[in-house]
This record gives structure tokens, sequence and C-alpha cells, in this order.
């Protein structure tokens, strides 16, 4: 009889601990809810709908209201992937658009939470360890080509994740990724030492896009930017005219208060 019961118990003290690490571990962390609704679904909504000015003004309040308590939902939706099994069923519902989906792709949310932190804005600093982290995992994602776009709304609050954006700007094969990892590094404005040298060596990058972060980031820099000055003149005889023309501007911003090179710069 004694075995028995203690057999139920030790049953039921397995089945208890089961359940609360399928709460712990499965189940989705609470997230901050706004007029009844949880924090990802306005979020989604706003990114499907950005013209929705409704949506929009309740997205904000939403956040608003959250604070940083918003960050932990960010981050998951921003660390989302689709499985292949995912995937090829929404292959399926985009093939026959008359069947809603009730799925939502791990690119919609990444970009969902994209949105929410630009609405954070500097209020999103303590996410920055965690943006390097996931930046790093993958850099040619959808995600890590918007968090340099976070970090850059950051702005020097996120001073930390300058060495990442670094070695994105120099290593990484995905040209989106590099050229909003140099916007962001134009942002930050710190690090010159490593920084300035990445930037250097993106003047010579072939997308015109990121040449043009490069010198604008340069321009951010001041004197520290003064070892860039001889690249930086070869660009004014770069084939886009926007890139000649950002360069003629920040060579003049950089040149200010340097008397002996103080010539205007002249376009080729």
């Amino acid at each position: 009889m004694r075995t028995n019961r203690r057999r139920a118990i030790l049953f039921t003290t397995l089945f208890l601990a089961g359940v609360c690490l399928f709460v712990w571990f499965i189940l989705p962390a609470r997230e901050p809810v706004y007029q009844g609704e949880p924090l990802s679904f306005w979020l989604e909504s706003y990114y499907k709908h950005p013209s929705d000015l409704a949506v929009g003004h309740a997205t904000t309040n939403a956040i608003r209201q959250a604070g940083t308590n918003a960050i932990p939902t960010l981050l998951r939706l921003l660390r989302t992937r689709d499985s292949g099994i995912k995937t090829a069923v929404l292959h399926w519902f985009n093939g026959h658009p008359h069947v809603k989906s009730p799925f939502v792709s791990a690119a919609d949310q990444n970009m969902a939470a994209y949105q929410g932190f630009l609405l954070l804005g500097q209020d999103a600093r303590p996410a920055v360890p965690e943006l390097v982290q996931i930046f790093e995992a993958d850099p040619g994602t959808v995600s890590a080509a918007v968090i340099a776009e976070i970090i850059f709304s950051i702005g020097p609050g996120a001073d930390d994740a300058a060495p990442a954006l670094v070695r994105a700007a120099t290593l990484c094969t995905n040209a989106v990724s590099r050229a909003n990892g140099i916007h962001a590094l134009g942002a930050l404005r710190n690090h010159p030492e490593i920084v300035v040298p990445a930037l250097t060596n993106a003047l010579q990058d072939p997308w015109f896009a990121i040449r043009f972060n490069a010198i604008q980031a340069l321009g951010n820099f001041g004197t520290n930017a003064r070892p860039a000055l001889p690249a930086l003149t070869n660009m004014l005889s770069d084939p886009d005219a926007l890139v000649r023309l950002t360069a003629a501007n920040t060579l003049r911003k950089l040149r200010a208060g340097n008397p002996a090179a103080n010539a205007p710069p002249v376009i080729k």
C-alpha cells in the first residue's frame, strides 16, 4: 500500500515538474498587453498596414506603455526563423491567395520587431548585447540587416556594437548588411582606431550605396577621419554623381580648421 502511495506521489511530482518545464521552456513569455491585445499583435499589424493611422497610433502607444518591457518580445520576434515545413506551407498559401494563411512568416516577424525597435529608439539600449549576438550569429539574414539600422536608431548608446559592425563591414558577403553596418558606424562615432580604416576600405566597394554610406560616416568622425583624406579625394572622380558630391561636401567638412588643406575640392 505504502509502495503504491509513494509511486503515486512520485508520479504526481514528476508530472507537475513536467508541466512546469513545459510552461517555462515551450510556452512563449507573457507579452505586454495594450487594449486587450499582445504587443506582437500591434507590431505585426503595424508592419502589414503602415498607412493605417489608427494602427500606427495604437502601436506607438503600446510601445510607449511597455517601454523596456517590450524588449524581450522584440528580441523574440527578431530571432524567429522559419522551419523547412513552415516555409513549404507558406509557399503553398502564397500560391493560393484566396486562402488566408494563419501563419506569420519569420521575415514579417523580423520586420515587425524592427519597427518596434525604431519606435523604442534610444530606450532600446539594454538590448544592444543581444542584438549584437543575433547580428553576428548570421549576418546574412533579414534580421541581421535590420539590426544595423536598429543600432543606428539607438545611436551613441550602442557603442559596444562597433566591433561587430566593423567585422560586418569588412567580412560580410551580404551587401545590404555591409551598407547598413557602415551607416550605423557613422551614428556611433566611436572607436575611430578601428572604424576609420574600415570605412576607408569601404570606399572601394563596387556598390555605390556602400561608398556613399562610408563617405557620410567618415564625415561624422571629424579630425579622427583625417587619415582618410587621400582616399576621400580620390572619390571626387567616382563614376556616381551623388558619391562625388557627397565626397566633396565631406572633404569640406573634414578640412575645416586646417588652413593647409582648405582649398575647395574639385569634382572631376
